[in-house]
């Protein structure tokens, strides 16, 4: 191998984590509420946790989905919901017989 190869080689290979680290903070995380009530009962919970997730990351690095069913169909949001999150939180316990 000659010696420019050498050294493109190594520059190369040295850059190349500055470069996958900028690529991996572009990302937008996609955040998934199931709130199993109004929003007019608990739609100031989904407020507060939002802006909970502000003074912890981005506004840009960040989307809600929200979603607010009946209690006996919080299996079938969160089964619709989840191939559009990277991350799920409910705000109840799956109980009763209720299969997901």
């Amino acid at each position: 191998m000659k010696r420019r190869e050498f050294i493109s080689l190594m520059g190369g290979a040295a850059a190349w984590p500055y470069c996958a680290e900028a690529q991996i903070a572009q990302r937008s995380w996609r955040i998934g509420h199931v709130f199993p009530a109004a929003p007019t009962d608990v739609g100031h919970l989904a407020d507060a946790f939002e802006q909970r997730l502000l003074e912890y990351l981005p506004a840009h690095k960040f989307v809600v989905a929200r979603r607010f069913p009946d209690p006996q169909s919080v299996g079938e949001a969160v089964l619709k919901l989840v191939p559009e999150i990277d991350v799920l939180v409910t705000w109840t316990t799956m109980g009763g017989g209720s299969s997901c």
